[in-house]
């Protein structure tokens, strides 16, 4: 069973350099989840169907698939409307743009802070991009389409 991050703080904070080998034995594997296996966990782990992800998310089906499979590498704004559409937090979210190297979502910049909102306000994608339009930032990219819209 995986320990908790603040468990594993705790017992560090208690030991010395000669506890080592027995520390690193709690520790979870060092492989990091590739997105695809992330995003099929999350799914399973919550009794999800991909194909109503995919109807929510706006994203094409065929790309969807292709990531599912590892074939495509995700952008920021699809793996938001993925995550979104899977119901995920915001912590779950920035965990999977880290995981797909795309940079978490950022209270700094203010699309990202209108993102932010409306993830904790269990917001859907369409939702999200009518904020984001009213706002006057770019929508979320899901499709060719939404990109045409941003230009």
């Amino acid at each position: 069973m995986q320990k908790s991050t603040e468990y594993l703080d705790n017992k560090l904070k208690n030991s010395s350099l000669k506890d080592y080998d027995n520390l690193i034995k709690d520790l979870p594997s060092a492989k990091e989840l590739t997105f695809p296996e992330f995003l099929n966990k999350y799914l399973s782990e919550h009794n999800l169907n991909l194909s109503d992800i995919v109807k929510a998310s706006q994203i094409p089906k065929d790309y969807v698939y292709q990531l599912v499979d590892g074939r495509r590498k995700p952008t920021k704004d699809r793996v938001i409307a993925l995550c979104v559409s899977a119901g995920m937090s915001l912590q779950e979210i920035n965990r999977a743009l880290k995981i797909c190297n795309v940079g978490v979502l950022y209270s700094k910049d203010a699309r990202d802070t209108a993102i932010i909102l409306c993830i904790s306000e269990n917001k859907s994608v369409d939702e999200i991009n009518d904020f984001l339009y009213e706002k006057g930032h770019p929508i979320l990219e899901t499709s060719k389409e939404a990109k045409s819209l941003n230009k």
